[in-house]
């Protein structure tokens, strides 16, 4: 039985006769498709093409299987191991290097997390403090680091930074105007708390800081006092007139915080204020409270504002607050 294909343009013909050796439907289909493909799978790999198994080969053993992939089995191990054979080689010395070079990366990711992220994405870094005018007394200052390390152990107060400023015992130390000395004793206040006394110099020296202390421990003296100070210079040099300000920001997490922070600068402002110092005014920016007091505020210019963040938001997202000039924020 023959069979011919009469059309060579296809490249193919089969001559097949009975007394051949029968090959199977599907091995005959495999080696048609294999010959009809071959130029094909050239052109997309380089690799040559795996040819078709036919009656006449032999199967693979599976004691050849088995050596294969015990090659295979080696590579993979060999390739796994040549990091631990490179790291046992290195000296004392180059690990110290990458282990002080892994600190570093992971300090400056810590830092970076404290940044805002308009910040990071335009690549801004500040290198320098605020610049202030505040200078604690000449004799904290040649204070020696035995000395302020007694301090703050002695007021159990656990500092962590570069070159941090020296602790200050006592309000006078800390160059407070003369009407709020007046108002911190007319409340009772008589000395700083620890974390006044490490706060407050931090604050007033322009530097960044992050304080923990217990409730009730004069958290909110710590940052608001400093703010005043800074808004009470600046209307000194030039007054805030209509739509200018904040120069500082104190963002609390509930409506009586801010409300009670609020209160508290103004009163000492009003203390400031009765004692011949230029009037600093504050605007309260929390939910519940009427849209006409504050427009009465930011129509003469104010020079902190104390906010929650779902009201601080909505005022942003309307213009009606601008942070252009804020120099300071307080969370």
């Amino acid at each position: 039985m023959n069979f011919n294909n009469d059309n060579d343009d296809e490249g193919v013909g089969f001559d097949i006769s009975d007394d051949d050796i029968y090959v199977p439907v599907a091995q005959r289909r495999a080696a048609l498709l294999s010959n009809s493909s071959s130029v094909q799978r050239a052109a997309v790999s380089p690799a040559p093409p795996i040819a078709q198994p036919d009656a006449a080969a032999k199967p693979q053993t599976s004691k050849t299987l088995l050596e294969e992939a015990q090659n295979v089995i080696t590579e993979k191990a060999v390739q796994v191991c040549s990091p631990l054979h490179k790291e046992s080689h290195k000296s004392e010395a180059e690990r110290r290097e990458e282990e002080d070079a892994d600190i570093v990366m992971a300090h400056t990711k810590q830092q970076r997390k404290l940044l805002p992220a308009g910040e990071l994405a335009h690549g801004i870094a500040y290198s320098e403090t605020i610049k202030t005018t505040w200078r604690p007394p000449q004799y904290i200052r040649q204070r020696s680091m035995e000395e302020n390390v007694e301090i703050w152990r002695r007021n159990h107060i656990l500092v962590e930074g570069n070159d941090p400023p020296p602790p200050a015992e006592v309000f006078e130390d800390m160059k407070l105007p003369k009407a709020i000395l007046t108002y911190l004793y007319n409340k009772g206040i008589n000395a700083p708390t620890p974390i006044q006394m490490q706060g407050l110099p931090t604050a007033f020296s322009g530097r960044d800081m992050i304080g923990i202390a217990f409730t009730g421990s004069g958290k909110t003296l710590s940052f608001s006092l400093p703010l005043l100070m800074f808004a009470l210079e600046e209307e000194s040099k030039l007054s805030f007139e209509k739509g200018e300000g904040p120069v500082g920001m104190i963002v609390c997490p509930s409506r009586e915080l801010a409300r009670q922070t609020h209160d508290g600068l103004l009163q000492m402002s009003q203390a400031l204020h009765e004692d011949g110092c230029p009037l600093i005014r504050s605007l309260l920016c929390i939910g519940g409270i009427s849209m006409a007091e504050q427009n009465e505020v930011m129509q003469k210019g104010y020079h902190i504002i104390v906010a929650t963040p779902g009201r601080l938001m909505d005022m942003l997202e309307r213009g009606k607050v601008l942070l252009s000039s804020c120099k300071q924020v307080n969370i």
